[in-house]
């Protein structure tokens, strides 16, 4: 099936690839040990270096398989983070749905937001027969996220240098099941 979008598209969103002048909102985002504990093994926050790596990751990635992790704005402008899709480490058939909220909008339903819209979107774009979710296990707030865009449990196992919680959605068997599930997550206009 050929990419309709080449990123997600949604009223209340604008997803692009990130840049090198988006170095200060990652430091925003990835700069803080509150908002990183989750993020890597060690849980330490990420430097410059790292970020600037990350940049360059994600654009090369999407360069080569049509999708990776995106920045995502609000319809006004105001960064909100990033979600999307990347090859799953060590597996590269597979993606790893991921998503990343900047403090003030935790708790507001907007990971999930993001969530559905990057699953639907590779429904829609992409020939996954299924999704990978991973979370470390204290984790909570990522695993309701994922439970909420349809997500099983499907076991633990070591990676990126810790144990983690494994996730899987299977591509919906008809179009009107992803809409169902595609509306009961979207906030109202």
């Amino acid at each position: 099936m050929p990419m309709r979008s080449p990123v997600p598209i949604d009223p209340h969103y604008t997803f692009r690839l990130f840049r090198p002048r988006d170095l200060p909102d990652l430091r925003e985002l990835y700069g803080h040990a509150e908002s990183v504990r989750y993020m890597s093994a060690d849980g330490r926050p990420w430097t410059d270096v790292d970020l600037t790596r990350a940049i360059v990751a994600w654009q090369e990635e999407f360069h080569r398989v049509g999708y990776t992790k995106w920045r995502v704005d609000t319809g006004d402008g105001v960064f909100v983070g990033r979600a999307g899709l990347s090859p799953l480490e060590g597996a590269p058939e597979e993606a790893e749905l991921g998503y990343c909220v900047v403090r003030e909008a935790w708790g507001k339903g907007i990971a999930t937001e993001l969530a559905t819209i990057v699953r639907d979107w590779a429904w829609e774009n992409t020939c996954l027969p299924y999704l990978i979710g991973v979370t470390r296990p204290g984790n909570t707030a990522s695993q309701r996220v994922l439970f909420k865009i349809g997500m099983k449990e499907t076991g633990q196992l070591a990676f990126q240098g810790s144990m983690c919680q494994f996730f899987r959605v299977d591509r919906p068997t008809s179009v009107e099941q992803a809409t169902d599930n595609h509306s009961r997550h979207r906030r109202s206009p």
